[in-house]
């Protein structure tokens, strides 16, 4: 039986991205280890500002995750996470 490895993180908005208006969506590929710990990050699919992509590595970078279990067993894994960046 395998579980989902759950993640938590929380994303700063840059303020020169805010003042500008700048909005978007990026997908940054994760590769977590065995205890959960994000390793390794690569952006996937680019919001189209270099400043929102930075700040979603941060943030996944940053992340809190429970490890991937394969059959009982904690296993490293990769997978990808959206950060959506929104003003309201």
């Amino acid at each position: 039986m395998r579980t989902r490895a759950a993640c938590t993180a929380g994303t700063s908005y840059p303020a020169q991205s805010r003042r500008m208006g700048e909005t978007g969506k990026t997908v940054v590929r994760l590769t977590t280890d065995e205890t959960g710990k994000v390793i390794k990050t690569s952006v996937v699919s680019s919001s189209g500002s270099s400043r929102l992509d930075q700040a979603a590595v941060d943030a996944v970078q940053r992340m809190r995750c429970k490890p991937y279990m394969d059959n009982g067993r904690a296993v490293a894994v990769t997978a990808q996470q959206p950060i959506g960046f929104e003003l309201n």
